[in-house]
């Protein structure tokens, strides 16, 4: 896709069965921290899970117990 183009229904994110890399998004942990501080401030439980421990079967066990989640995250649709 060209650099300021839109991309519209149908094109392709990437060849059939080719993996996608991700860098890391800027200022994650920083948004994570002020998230958090807010949270405590307010007297909520705050349990983050960050690089190594943001598993799938640790978020999904963490979020049973939550109020409220916040995710950092990439993202992408496609059906």
């Amino acid at each position: 896709m060209n650099p300021g183009r839109i991309a519209s229904l149908g094109d392709p994110i990437g060849k059939p069965g080719q993996k996608l890399g991700w860098r890391c998004l800027d200022n994650t942990g920083g948004e994570a921290n002020g998230v958090g501080t807010v949270a405590l401030r307010r007297k909520l439980s705050v349990t983050p899970l960050r690089d190594d421990r943001a598993t799938t079967s640790a978020v999904l066990a963490t979020l049973t117990k939550a109020k409220y989640a916040h995710f950092a995250t990439h993202g992408f649709f496609a059906d």
